[in-house]
């Protein structure tokens, strides 16, 4: 059964046309016959999912909307593709909910033409959004983090434009200190949690040992 499969992203084409998350869940709907990777068709001219691109400062802002009201996802995928780079790389995994509207803020932006798209994962199946292209201009690297899912519960993931040692801050408005956290940024999201804060707004303040300094405002929920 579908529940027997983990939810690891290596996507295969079936000989039926679709995408399926992984192997298995390909296996359990009685394809055998497959080729590795996302199904190389012609764009859907009206995609299920519509994403849109913005420049914001430190990196890029990704919007999108389940077009059809009630179509619910599993999770999406977020996808990249780089200058000089003609291959999509996995960026974050975004739970999905009964939302039509998600957001997503990227930092690790390279100058350039950056190229994004959302896989919408439902059932082990996947469908594309339309390609979203952003262009960085060179004076656009300021130091920029993003932490999500946001509000939280009880673990939040931080992202940030920069690589290094950093410590990571959480604050309440009037300037306390209720978590410090050592990080090493190299890409990847680092988790924080944030299970023992109160109900309530906080800002999160990453130094970098570099000594450049971002921040966000985050809430925390019961």
């Amino acid at each position: 059964t579908n529940q027997d499969c983990e939810d690891t992203y290596a996507p295969v084409c079936g000989c039926d046309g679709e995408t399926y998350l992984n192997l298995c869940y390909a296996e359990n709907s009685g394809i055998f016959d497959y080729d590795n990777g996302i199904c190389d068709s012609i764009p859907d001219p009206n995609p299920p999912i519509e994403l849109i691109g913005e420049l914001a400062p430190g990196g890029a802002n990704l919007n999108w909307t389940v077009l059809q009201a009630g179509d619910v996802f599993d999770h999406f995928i977020l996808r990249g593709r780089w200058p000089m780079d003609g291959t999509f790389h996995q960026v974050a995994t975004i739970p999905g909910s009964d939302l039509q509207n998600y957001s997503f803020f990227h930092p690790n932006v390279m100058v350039g033409l950056n190229t994004y798209q959302i896989l919408g994962v439902r059932g082990g199946t996947i469908v594309l959004s339309n390609e979203a292209d952003i262009f960085i201009p060179e004076d656009n690297n300021r130091p920029a983090i993003y932490a999500y899912p946001n509000p939280a519960r009880d673990l939040m993931q931080v992202t940030a434009n920069r690589n290094g040692p950093a410590t990571i801050e959480f604050l309440s408005p009037d300037g306390r200190r209720f978590i410090e956290q050592q990080a090493d940024f190299h890409g990847a999201p680092v988790p924080v949690d944030v299970s023992g804060l109160n109900d309530g707004l906080f800002i999160l303040r990453v130094r970098f040992d570099s000594g450049e300094t971002a921040q966000q405002r985050v809430v925390k929920l019961r």
